[in-house]
């Protein structure tokens, strides 16, 4: 009988729950590329030097060693840091505003728990080459169509700083014009852009927590 298991933190999943991880990632792919964004992949481990000083206290959570050839490398502790280093490398290669997602393991050797494993998976969105807060409202609102097609609703305000995220009620219109396009840099007189995000998101805050209700149809 084999007695050897998996480290702690780390999963196997078996067919049933395999394929359900397979159409959730599917379904992100299909969404960020109904946005315009482009998959990318970067390598599982990287060298150590790429991560150093950009997570701050969080560096011990790295899983570091050296490689055969004396290197210093760590394995991918998330996608935000490799994503940077790709467009540096690549910038003269990129066609700019640059629209990416990545869905790839992240790595972390954190104390395993409920909902917190030291292998994971992590979607992440982002544009380069944007100055202006378009690319944040942008952003903003792919993760909450993202919500929207994976079947989540929002649920009433319960306390303080919970506010309202989802809801396609033109009389929302002004409150996120005010909020978030003016507050945020935007001009006045709409343009394009900001009409094709404001019929995304209608009224969205740059502060507080956001709580979802699943209500699958």
């Amino acid at each position: 009988m084999n007695t050897i298991q998996t480290l702690k933190g780390f999963r196997d999943f078996l067919p049933v729950e395999a394929a359900k991880r397979k159409w959730l990632r599917d379904k992100l792919a299909a969404i960020c590329e109904q946005w315009g964004f482009a998959p990318i992949e970067t390598p599982t481990m990287e060298p150590l030097e790429l991560f150093t000083g950009q997570i701050g206290e969080d560096e011990k959570l790295f899983f570091k060693f050296k490689d055969q050839g004396d290197r210093d490398v760590a394995l991918r502790y998330d996608q935000t840091v490799p994503s940077c280093r790709v467009v540096a490398e690549y910038q003269n290669t990129l066609i700019f505003p640059f629209k990416r997602y990545q869905i790839q393991p992240a790595f972390r050797a954190e104390k395993p728990q409920k909902g917190r494993y030291r292998e994971f998976i992590q979607c992440d969105a982002d544009i380069y080459g944007i100055k202006t807060p378009d690319a944040d409202a942008e952003t903003i609102a792919l993760s909450l169509d993202i919500y929207k097609q994976l079947g989540f609703k929002l649920i009433h305000k319960t306390k303080p700083n919970y506010y309202y995220i989802i809801n396609y009620k033109r009389k929302y219109r002004f409150n996120f014009r005010k909020d978030i396009l003016v507050k945020n840099g935007f001009d006045k007189n709409k343009s394009e852009k900001q009409i094709m995000i404001e019929r995304k998101i209608y009224r969205i805050y740059d502060s507080g927590s956001i709580k979802f209700q699943y209500l699958r149809n």
